[in-house]
């Protein structure tokens, strides 16, 4: 029985159907080309609802998007990771659009992303290795990633030229093979027809029965180079051990008698009706002890083509919970089915927004900018952290220019500049001892950074194992306490990292991709208090965690979604000063928030969106002293901004 799966909070899933008894096939398949801010692209629909039309006939379960905004496309790919967690399925991500890269990460665009500059890519596009990423975690059977989105700089407007096409990915998938539509570096063709040169020949190949994807590859290579006269060439990475193919054939009968007897035949007429589910936690959905897909919390999914009768479903729960409800399926009817389970909320998670009593901004009265717009040779270039050290000098991880930055005061005397870092600075921290710790990301890898001084005197890097593969993923925010412990954000890895020294001793991690209640999501920030508290801004989830220690005890949040008058919107950094009140850069919503404790009492902002003289864009990072000073990242207007605690 075909069925299919659609999701009213933007997500569109179909029924898994298998291609053996064992084998399941999963696909996400995206197509943007109605750009609300850049370039319009005809192709990008026809190519992703042609390939999801070709998925379905070769036995996969198909979610499509088409013009898909940010939130629509990073639901779907939380849900597509979801559908993966299975020995035996095979994924298959497609993308047909803009893509673009930064620093050696690729990103795919949305169709509301508003993105005039290569530093807003982050925050505004789909990071592919994160979806690269979901693949790893999942040990799953075969993935496949096919990437059409190497069109020319999707931003015109943008006052700096974008890297040009897709960069090769870091994340390493086993089991995988990734095709770009041309060689990295290079743009691919739009096409003139229904579809994009790249597409249209991969569509006309993956339907050669019993054809190996290697060598199907081989044959949309040449095709590709001949539509084009040599101007786009796909490449092909993959690390596949196992054969595949996208049709198979089972065996075909022939006649063993020179005579022909006439066979009778049958024809079975069947009626259909559908299903409206609607789940009020999120769940996994099963009819009749079939997977049918995941449901998002308050989300509506419909169920098409079910044969009429009596049909069983489940909403199977990540808590080991199962809601099972019987409906009877009518002709031509929709029936209307809801799943009303609750989880309890965790007694590690408490928010209290009602204690909050929000204040009028301070007193900006002592107010000084660094490396403002017009400062000349001090000019910073998307700078993304600073770091007060037991002496007052401020350190500046200037991440455009790629260099650390040292001054001696928000004057910029004694200013030293350290070119130690050859690809982006993310992060800068300093211990008691002077030494300085730096997180990198980039053409250069993911490393992190050891100088005893700005002459980069005993330089020391820490990047993998022994392993040979990186062992950071993006590592951001970086921290050093009292006792020498180093505290990392392994951003795209979603997890704290925290080791004794530079070797990795006494490795511990903390909200590891795969936790439930402790699921971290692109963290960004973290900090030490004096006790020995964590503090991490949980970015994509827009909240503030606090912990007592590595294993997690006493999880806090604070400003999680839904949270009202409290509501962060993509913190960045963090601090806490030796009084315990802490100090969040509210990177969405352009202002600095402080507060005395985990309960938001005395809840304060500066420079607040509708504020004028202190109003901040995209502020990052967020550094403290021990004179009362607040020191600003302010990322935006590349500068670094510092004032009296109020």
């Amino acid at each position: 029985m075909g069925v299919g799966i659609v999701i009213s909070a933007c997500i569109v899933c179909f029924l898994c159907m298998t291609a053996t008894a064992q084998e399941q096939r999963v696909a996400l398949v995206i197509g943007n080309g109605q750009y609300q801010h850049n370039a319009t692209l005809v192709n990008p629909p026809n190519d992703a609802s042609d390939m999801a039309a070709a998925l379905k006939l070769d036995g996969f379960t198909v979610t499509l998007l088409t013009d898909a905004s940010r939130v629509d496309m990073e639901q779907a790919v939380r849900a597509f990771g979801n559908s993966l967690k299975n020995p035996d399925t095979i994924g298959m991500f497609y993308y047909s659009g803009h893509g673009a890269q930064a620093d050696g990460a690729n990103f795919l665009i949305p169709v509301d992303a508003d993105i005039q500059n290569q530093d807003e890519l982050a925050y505004n596009a789909v990071d592919v290795e994160s979806i690269l990423a979901k693949m790893r975690s999942a040990g799953n059977k075969i993935n496949i990633v096919v990437l059409d989105a190497c069109r020319d700089n999707p931003f015109p407007g943008s006052s700096r030229s974008l890297d040009k096409g897709l960069a090769v990915v870091k994340v390493k998938v086993p089991e995988s093979v990734i095709v770009y539509a041309t060689d990295p570096g290079s743009t691919a063709l739009d096409g003139t027809g229904r579809n994009s040169p790249f597409t249209k020949a991969f569509l006309e190949n993956m339907e050669t029965p019993d054809q190996d994807i290697t060598v199907m590859m081989k044959r949309v290579t040449s095709r590709v180079q001949n539509d084009t006269d040599g101007k786009q060439t796909p490449w092909v990475s993959t690390n596949l051990t196992k054969d595949f193919s996208f049709k198979s054939t089972f065996g075909a009968s022939a006649s063993t008698s020179s005579q022909q007897v006439a066979t009778p035949t049958m024809s079975v007429t069947r009626s259909y009706g559908s299903l409206v589910v609607t789940a009020v936690t999120e769940g996994n959905l099963y009819l009749d002890g079939k997977a049918m897909g995941n449901i998002p919390a308050g989300a509506t999914a419909k169920l098409d083509s079910v044969e009429v009768g009596s049909r069983s479903l489940e909403l199977r729960y990540t808590d080991g919970q199962v809601e099972r409800q019987d409906v009877t399926v009518e002709p031509g009817n929709a029936a209307t089915v809801t799943f009303v389970y609750q989880k309890e909320t965790p007694k590690i998670q408490v928010e209290k927004a009602e204690t909050v009593t929000p204040q009028t901004e301070p007193d900006m009265s002592i107010w000084q900018e660094l490396g403002s717009e017009g400062s000349g040779t001090i000019r910073f270039e998307r700078p993304s952290s600073c770091a007060i050290d037991s002496n007052g000098h401020i350190y500046i991880a200037d991440s455009g220019n790629k260099r650390i930055v040292r001054v001696d005061d928000m004057s910029g005397t004694n200013w030293t500049t350290s070119y130690a870092v050859s690809s982006g600075a993310n992060a800068v921290a300093v211990n008691l001892s002077g030494q300085i710790f730096i997180s990198i990301s980039g053409d250069g890898g993911n490393q992190i950074v050891r100088m005893d001084d700005m002459s980069a005197t005993n330089l020391t890097t820490l990047s993998s194992l022994g392993s040979g593969d990186d062992l950071f993923n993006k590592p951001y925010g970086i921290a050093v306490d009292t006792s020498g412990y180093v505290y990392i954000v392994d951003s795209l890895n979603n997890r704290i990292v925290r080791m004794g020294d530079m070797t990795g001793a006494n490795w511990n991690t903390l909200g590891i991709s795969g936790s439930d209640t402790n699921q971290l999501n692109d963290p960004y920030g973290v900090a030490v208090d004096s006790t020995g508290h964590i503090y991490i801004s949980d970015s994509r989830n827009s909240r503030i965690i606090r912990v007592d220690d590595m294993e997690g005890t006493n999880w806090i949040t604070l400003g999680n979604l839904g949270s009202g008058v409290n509501q962060f919107f993509l913190p960045e950094g963090i601090a806490v000063d030796s009084n315990g009140r802490i100090y969040i850069a509210d990177y969405g919503n352009n202002r600095i928030v402080r507060m005395e404790d985990m309960h938001g009492t005395n809840w304060i902002t500066i420079g607040s969106l509708g504020s004028e003289t202190n109003q901040f864009s995209g502020p990052v990072g967020v550094a403290l002293d021990d004179r009362g000073h607040v020191y600003v990242v302010d990322s935006g207007n590349n500068r670094i901004v510092s004032f009296t605690a109020p």
